[in-house]
């Protein structure tokens, strides 16, 4: 279950740039009409998460959302540069800020839920390198967290594992510290 409110506290502590205010999340019909444009369905957590705040400027390379503000934070243009993501239904949701993305496989193919994998694009951008977190709550905590200064995630398995101990339950990926 997504802690909301944990990820609103770290939201509104994070470093932004000074002109933005967070954005306001979206509403359930610009989820069902990114279902119709793209024929991905949102998992349960996605859509809680966008409906509190879509696309903010916060993280190494910004968090993604449906039509932000800033359009270069935006899900959809992904699926034109990388077409099997959509094909497989990978939904982009971070960058991190040096070309890489972290991804939602949204069709169970790693095992049951919806894990958060880190796409290097030096190496493959059609398959992920290592799993990060095994939503996108534990996710988002973790990532606005190391924005903070909280050291370990995501390469340091015992702080990773306690924190978020169904990292490891998802099949056919590395695990961060065991990548190769």
């Amino acid at each position: 279950m997504i802690n909301l409110q944990r990820i609103q506290e770290l939201l509104g502590t994070v470093p932004k740039p000074p002109e933005d205010a967070l954005p306001q999340g979206v509403e359930d019909g610009e989820c069902a009409g990114f279902e119709n444009r793209t024929g991905i369905t949102l998992p349960d957590d996605i859509r809680d998460w966008l409906k509190m705040a879509n696309g903010p400027c916060v993280g190494p390379g910004g968090l993604y959302g449906i039509r932000p503000p800033r359009t270069h934070l935006d899900i959809e243009p992904f699926f034109l540069l990388f077409p099997k993501w959509k094909a497989r239904k990978w939904i982009p949701i971070a960058g991190d800020g040096c070309g890489n993305y972290y991804i939602v496989p949204s069709q169970h193919e790693f095992g049951p839920g919806f894990p958060v994998l880190f796409i290097d694009t030096n190496v493959s951008v059609d398959e992920p390198c290592f799993i990060v977190a095994s939503d996108i709550g534990h996710f988002l905590v973790s990532i606005l967290e190391k924005e903070l200064g909280k050291e370990g995630w995501p390469f340091n398995e015992m702080a990773v594992v306690q924190s978020d101990p169904g990292i490891l339950s998802f099949k056919d990926v590395d695990l961060p510290w065991a990548a190769k």
